[in-house]
């Protein structure tokens, strides 16, 4: 009876070597997302401040329209 030797059932079937892992790395690209993410907030913020301000254009606007067919 012959012994076949058994698959891993966690581990890397290809034969790949995996990325090494060591703390810069890691935590160059914890510092990357952490700016990525900023950036989209700052950006997210930017685009909220001005719909805020298009909003308040067009109801100074419709006001004024407004004022004007009264007087």
């Amino acid at each position: 009876m012959s012994k076949k030797p058994k698959k891993p059932v966690f581990g890397n079937s290809l034969g790949l070597k995996m990325p090494e892992r060591n703390r810069e790395s890691v935590l160059g690209r914890v510092a990357e997302l952490k700016r990525l993410r900023d950036r989209d907030a700052s950006q997210a913020m930017k685009d909220h401040e001005a719909k805020r301000l298009e909003g308040l254009i067009k109801t100074a606007r419709l006001r004024a329209e407004r004022l004007a067919r009264i007087s």
